[in-house]
């Protein structure tokens, strides 16, 4: 996994959702407070920042994961990794 796409999804996650700390391991439903819509939105601004789509299911499945299970999954859609 790439440390520049960690450090990127939680810049964003500072910038644009007004979390302050953030880290790879946190959730984003449970340790950050993301509700459904912030994580929708959460979703459209990754798409949009790294040229990426991500189903419905895929962004259902946002409430269960970490900053870096996010991070691989950018990581699949850029690189195939």
């Amino acid at each position: 996994m790439e440390k520049n796409l960690v450090k990127e999804v939680i810049e964003l996650l500072r910038d644009k959702h007004s979390i302050l700390i953030a880290d790879e391991e946190d959730l984003l439903k449970e340790d950050l407070g993301m509700d459904s819509l912030e994580r929708v939105e959460f979703a459209i601004r990754l798409e949009k920042k790294f040229g990426i789509v991500f189903s419905d299911e895929e962004t259902e499945k946002f409430k269960e994961m970490t900053v870096s299970d996010v991070v691989k999954m950018i990581d699949s859609k850029l690189y195939g990794g």
